[in-house]
C-alpha cells in the first residue's frame, strides 16, 4: 500500500436531462486540515490518501460550481483484486475524503468484466439522495499518461477522467433530438409533440413537451438506455430490483412554477413495473419498463407520466479496512423532487416521461395558469 494523491478531472458531470441551477452552501468539517484540495479552474480534485494540508479558500473552490450542476458527493474505490482488500471513501464538498490503505496493484485504465480483477473507480452524484450522475476511471498518474499501474513507488498522483450519464426525452423539433425511451415491441410506441397553451399571464404562452404514445390495448415494454458510461458498466453493479412511480396528472416546470397537466382524459388505469434485476450483476446500460393498460377499465386512455430508480453500488460492497462502508447509489432520470417533473426535451429540469395511452392523442391542449 502506498501514499498517493488522487486527482479527479471533472468535465460536464451531470445527467444531461437534469441540470440544476441553485447554489448550496458546503458542509463544514470544522477542521484546520483537509485531504481534499479543489483546483481553481474546476477541473481537478486532489485527494491526499494519508495526511493533509491546511484548509484554505482554494480547497473549497469548487463548492458553488459543483452544486450548481447537482453533483456534490463522491465515492472513490480501489479494489486490489481477488483476496485483496478494498480501499474506499465517500465525502461531500468541503469535507475530507479520509481514504487510506490503497492496494499497490495494477488497476488498468478500464474496469475488467471479471469481478475478481483489480478495479479503481469513482462515482459522482447528489449528496441529498445519492443519485449517480457520473462515473470515472484512472486516466493518468503523476500528471502523465498511465496504464493504471500503481505498483511503482514513485507514483504520487492518480487522475480520474469522469464521464456523465447521458439520457433524456426528446424528438424531432426538440433540442434533444432523440429519446432514451424506445420500445422492444416497436409498433406500440410512437413519438409526438404536445403543445401546451398557457394563459396570457404566462410568458411565453406556449410550452412544447415530448410525448410518447402507446397503444391502449397492448402491453408495451419500453427500454430506457443510459449513454456516456459504456466504458464503465462493469464497475456499476446492481444492488437490487428497481421501482417505477407514476404521476397522474403529470406536472411540468414553466415560469419557475410547477404546473399540473390536469386535462381530460387522464389515464388512471395503467400499471407500470420493472422486471426483476439480477443482484450483483454489472449494469447493462439500459432498464426495461413494462406498461399494461387495464383493458376492462374505461379510464385506461389518456395522459400519465412515470419515473424510476434502480439501486447500484461501485465495484463491490466490501467495507474498507478503515471501516468505510459502500455507498448505496441510485440511477434515476433526475435527482430529488425534479424526477417527478416532466422532461421537456431541452436538457433542463425534469426526470419523468410524458405518455399517452390511446390511438389518437390531442396535439394541443390549453391550461389556464393564474
Amino acid at each position: 500500500m502506498k501514499i498517493i494523491i488522487a486527482v479527479l478531472a471533472i468535465s460536464a458531470v451531470f445527467f444531461s436531462s437534469c441540470v440544476f441551477s441553485a447554489d448550496y452552501p458546503p458542509p463544514d468539517d470544522d477542521d484546520n486540515f483537509t485531504d481534499v484540495v479543489y483546483s481553481s479552474d474546476g477541473k481537478s480534485i486532489t485527494i491526499y490518501l494519508e495526511g493533509g494540508v491546511p484548509v484554505t479558500s482554494q480547497s473549497r473552490a469548487l463548492n458553488t460550481n459543483l452544486a450548481r450542476m447537482g453533483h456534490d458527493f463522491f465515492e472513490a474505490v480501489f479494489f486490489g483484486g481477488d483476496g485483496q482488500p478494498t480501499a474506499r471513501a465517500s465525502w461531500e464538498i468541503g469535507q475530507s475524503a479520509r481514504i487510506s490503505g490503497v492496494p499497490s496493484v495494477n488497476y488498468g485504465t478500464a474496469i475488467d468484466s471479471d469481478p475478481t480483477k483489480p478495479a479503481a473507480i469513482i462515482f459522482v452524484g447528489r449528496s441529498s439522495c445519492r443519485t449517480l450522475l457520473a462515473v470515472g476511471t484512472i486516466s493518468s498518474t503523476n500528471g502523465t499518461g498511465s496504464d493504471g499501474d500503481l505498483t511503482d513507488n514513485t507514483i504520487t498522483s492518480v487522475t480520474f477522467a469522469v464521464s456523465a450519464l447521458d439520457a433524456g426525452t426528446g424528438g424531432a423539433g426538440f433540442p434533444r433530438t432523440t429519446s432514451s425511451y424506445t420500445a422492444l415491441n416497436s409498433s406500440s410506441l410512437t413519438y409526438a409533440a404536445l403543445t401546451v397553451n398557457l394563459s396570457a399571464a404566462a410568458s411565453p404562452p406556449v410550452k412544447m413537451l415530448p410525448l410518447h404514445v402507446i397503444s391502449e390495448d397492448d402491453e408495451t415494454q419500453m427500454r430506457f438506455t443510459v449513454g456516456g458510461i459504456n466504458d464503465y458498466l462493469a464497475g456499476v453493479r446492481i444492488a437490487g430490483n428497481g421501482s417505477v412511480e407514476q404521476r397522474t396528472p403529470p406536472r411540468f416546470i414553466a415560469q419557475n412554477n410547477r404546473i399540473a397537466l390536469d386535462v381530460t382524459p387522464l389515464a388512471t388505469a395503467v400499471s407500470a413495473s420493472m422486471p426483476a434485476l439480477t443482484a450483483e450483476s454489472a449494469f447493462t446500460g439500459y432498464f426495461d419498463i413494462d406498461i399494461t393498460p387495464e383493458a376492462s377499465n374505461p379510464n385506461r386512455s389518456g395522459f400519465f407520466s412515470l419515473t424510476f430508480q434502480v439501486p447500484v453500488y461501485a465495484v463491490n460492497q466490501q467495507s474498507s479496512s478503515s471501516g468505510n462502508p459502500a455507498v448505496n447509489w441510485f440511477i434515476r432520470p433526475c435527482f430529488g423532487q425534479y424526477r417527478y417533473d416532466l422532461d421537456d426535451g431541452t436538457n433542463g429540469l425534469g426526470g419523468s416521461v410524458l405518455l399517452y395511452a390511446g390511438a389518437a392523442p390531442p396535439s394541443e391542449i390549453v391550461i389556464y395558469v393564474p
